[in-house]
């Protein structure tokens, strides 16, 4: 990962130099942007029936310094990646527990006992933390998505690295050595921050599996549900992509003559919805980074095609 700003700032530059000095000088190096608080005056009412009115100030005397967004976004980054080992372990244990306690159940009975445990990691995340509300597509007031609330968090985590804190000027400096496992364990927000992102690692593992909302937002859509959003019309369902997908996962099946047996097994053998072959052919180089040339299949009673069509049928049938 690039470390934007690491190492950017000699601290030589701020010896000698007071609160305000330093944080003029950051300003003018474009590390930090003016923020003013308000200071807002007792609201009185007004002439109008129901109205109220208050001032305010904003001056010098409110003038503060804060670290620019890009800057905190950066050193978010580079604290994830830095301590990255902080990170996974929690779900690594919730899924052996979650797999043992499981064993044996109905998918309806994992799904049940999955909601549990969700309702439960999400209400750790997000703490005192109040959810948002949005309108629903009937222009209903409901309570926003989840993980629309643990963004917010998240956010916020970013924002507090834009006040005053021990973790900036050491990353401006290039003080690699500083951000150690003692540091890490004696800076309340280190910890906070990793006791979300885990809880977060164990949200996003139970939503993957069992689809309690959709989440645009820390898992990014697969390759299957992108060219379904855009060619739904074409393809007989998504399961159907997602079963392309996965065979392409494999770079064995990376080439022609695999790609044109997987389109004449939907095509002839299931008899299922999919594109000219033309069109396939450009989804498949598209998103799949390849080149491969025109589907074709000269002799639908090849050998080597026959055993193709077997063992993409075999892995079809155990496909969920």
């Amino acid at each position: 990962m690039k470390k934007t700003y690491f190492g950017t700032l000699n601290p030589l530059e701020l010896y000698g130099l007071g609160y305000d000095q330093t944080d003029k000088l950051l300003f003018d190096k474009g590390l930090m942007v003016e923020s003013y608080s308000e200071n807002i005056a007792p609201s009185y009412s007004t002439e109008k029936l129901g109205v109220m009115t208050a001032k305010i100030g904003i001056s010098k005397k409110n003038l503060e310094y804060k670290y620019t967004a890009k800057l905190a976004n950066m050193i978010f980054d580079f604290i994830l990646e830095h301590y990255k080992a902080g990170v996974g372990g929690d779900n690594i244990l919730f899924n052996r527990h979650f797999e043992d306690e499981t064993y044996g159940l109905s998918k309806i009975e994992k799904r049940r006992i999955g909601l549990d445990y969700f309702n439960k990691y999400f209400n750790l995340a997000k703490g005192d933390i109040q959810i948002g509300l949005e309108y629903n597509s009937e222009k209903e007031v409901v309570s926003e998505k989840r993980f629309k609330t643990l963004f917010r968090i998240r956010e916020s985590f970013k924002y507090h690295l834009q006040g005053h804190n021990s973790l900036v000027l050491p990353y401006l400096f290039g003080y690699l050595d500083y951000f150690n496992r003692e540091v890490f364990e004696s800076t309340p927000f280190l910890v906070d921050m990793f006791k979300f992102e885990n809880n977060l690692s164990i949200l996003i593992s139970l939503n993957t599996k069992f689809k309690f909302e959709e989440d645009s937002i820390f898992t990014p859509k697969t390759i299957a549900q992108n060219i379904y959003e855009e060619y739904s019309k074409e393809f007989h369902s998504l399961k159907q992509l997602e079963f392309i997908e996965l065979l392409l996962s494999n770079e064995n099946n990376k080439i022609h003559s695999y790609i044109v047996s997987l389109f004449f097994f939907f095509k002839k053998d299931l008899q299922y919805k999919v594109p000219s072959a033309k069109v396939f052919q450009k989804l498949i180089n598209k998103n799949f980074n390849l080149t491969i040339g025109g589907i074709k299949l000269s002799d639908s009673k090849n050998l080597e095609h026959l055993k193709r069509l077997k063992s993409i049928k075999e892995v079809w049938t155990k496909f969920d």
